[in-house]
């Protein structure tokens, strides 16, 4: 007898035309046997098969997907094997189901496969695109390319000439030339980049769902929250006890640097400053914490001295003094030690380095306003 799969209810689930859902398997696992069979159930609900469409990243996915399709129809017209398991024999009811709708409605889908919609995001897309060709402004023949470089050159130049008017740029344009010393062929190569990467800043600057928004505040959100996501990588690793030690290394060695008249992110941190949030607020004290623990190449510091806020213990006025330069230098190093071993730590400390001012200055501001 054979057994029934453990996840049957939930593949029973998933052939539920009326919702939608997510199918996460390993390979092998039958996610393409389950696809079929959902889109066997939708062609019976429907009048004409090219109703249903599934879409594949690539071509060898989609011919899988259509000769799938076709063998479970073509296995529905012959005798139903003696035995068999229920997967299987579920995908032969639900393919007789299908030659039954085809019959009534004439459909001839084994004579005419192509009927069967099973096509590429970008085939759907070029397909759609043909439909409508006055809306999309691209009637007759046209075609996918794999590299489009030179059409997003072309698209750059296009845009360049429409802001010349007889022998004036417009004002964006010139905004752009100008912050570029007048380099044209470069302003054009880098809107031919933007282009090739508008996935990643469309959403961003034209998107309905934020129209009548300030678009400086849109975008300095989407910088505050680069920050907190930078900020909190670091804070996640690290436990109250090492934050309450860390705190006490940056506020002993700011305190020491302000003594001389440095001007090193670590003189931003107060001795009795509460440890840092992950806001963007809090992003200046981070970086007192990363100069406190790493050297200006981004290493764990092996040794420190006045320069890093840790004095030898020569400069002690006192004997207790000279035992504290002593203890401190003694614990900030075996502290950096510890948290050498910690995987991912360190490069989470550069990266708070790396992280873009919360705001926009005036003169970028103009730059982005123009673009």
């Amino acid at each position: 007898m054979t057994r029934p799969l453990a996840d049957a209810l939930a593949r029973a689930d998933a052939l539920n035309p009326h919702a939608s859902f997510i199918v996460q398997a390993p390979a092998g696992s039958g996610k393409t046997g389950l696809l079929t069979q959902r889109f066997l159930r939708l062609l019976t609900l429907v009048k004409q098969p090219e109703e249903v469409v599934a879409i594949t990243f690539t071509r060898k996915a989609a011919a899988e997907m259509k000769n799938r399709l076709l063998g479970a129809l073509q296995a529905a017209r012959c005798d139903p094997p003696a035995d068999g398991d229920p997967f299987t024999l579920h995908t032969r009811h639900l393919g007789e189901a299908v030659l039954r709708c085809d019959q009534e409605l004439g459909w001839q889908l084994l004579d005419h496969p192509g009927r069967l919609r099973i096509m590429t995001l970008d085939a759907l897309c070029a397909d759609i695109t043909r439909q409508l060709p006055i809306l999309s402004r691209m009637g007759g023949r046209f075609g996918i390319v794999e590299t489009p470089a030179e059409h997003y050159q072309a698209a750059a130049r296009a845009t360049l000439l429409l802001g010349k008017e007889q022998t004036r740029w417009s004002p964006a344009i010139a905004t752009l030339l100008d912050h570029l010393d007048n380099h044209l062929a470069r302003v054009e190569s880098l809107l031919a980049n933007l282009l090739a990467r508008r996935d990643q800043w469309l959403r961003h600057v034209v998107n309905p769902q934020t129209q009548g928004t300030d678009p400086r505040a849109l975008l300095e959100n989407v910088l505050r929250q680069v920050v907190s996501a930078g900020l909190e990588a670091v804070d996640r690793q690290l436990t109250p006890l090492e934050k309450e030690e860390i705190g006490q290394m940056t506020g002993f060695a700011g305190e020491n640097l302000r003594r001389t008249g440095s001007d090193a992110p670590a003189t931003r941190f107060q001795a009795d400053h509460p440890f840092p949030g992950t806001t963007p607020e809090d992003h200046p004290h981070w970086l007192a914490i990363v100069d406190c623990l790493l050297t200006k190449g981004g290493t764990w510091r092996q040794r420190v001295d006045t320069r890093s806020g840790f004095p030898p213990a020569s400069q002690g006025r006192s004997a207790a003094e000279k035992a504290l330069f002593t203890e401190m230098k003694s614990c900030v190093l075996e502290l950096c030690r510890f948290l050498a071993q910690r995987p991912g730590l360190q490069e989470a400390l550069v990266g708070i380095r790396l992280l873009p001012p919360p705001r926009y200055t005036e003169a970028q501001w103009a730059i982005l306003h123009a673009l």
